[in-house]
């Protein structure tokens, strides 16, 4: 049983931020989840109430409702998860998006695939994984 209860305070354009959030058809489930934490919150439902409803653990309830007080809906975002650093910087992401553009130096070619511009970029002096190119452009919403 929780023992005090969260009180949160929603203006009307937050509310119906949240709701068109839960209402829409592509927003993520995890996002819509998060919205109803918060809108029942609002409502004055209990922990265990929240996550009976929404079958999901005391703990993760809770864990969004303090999230949201101190950021609103910034804090409903995911974070940046920790994992390997970029290789490559910026300029040579800016590099592998520039040459995607270019054509190649015989004019046959208008397109180039992942492959292609990856071994074109090692003729350049970048050396560049296929897939590393895929993930770039993959990143930039650009395909080849």
């Amino acid at each position: 049983m929780s023992k005090k209860r969260v009180t949160i305070n929603l203006s009307d354009a937050e509310k119906k931020q949240l709701r068109s959030i839960v209402k829409s058809r592509t927003a993520e489930q995890r996002m819509v989840t998060r919205c109803k934490i918060i809108l029942m919150t609002e409502e004055g439902k209990t922990l265990d109430e929240i996550s009976k409803k929404l079958d999901i653990s005391r703990v993760t309830a809770n864990n969004w409702r303090h999230r949201y007080l101190p950021r609103r809906m910034e804090g409903l975002k995911d974070e940046p998860r920790s994992g390997r650093p970029w290789t490559f910087g910026r300029k040579d992401r800016l590099k592998v998006i520039a040459r995607s553009f270019k054509k190649t130096k015989d004019n046959t070619v208008t397109r180039l695939s992942n492959r292609k511009l990856a071994s074109t970029l090692e003729k350049e002096n970048i050396k560049i994984s296929k897939s590393t190119v895929q993930r770039i452009l993959s990143n930039a919403d650009l395909k080849p």
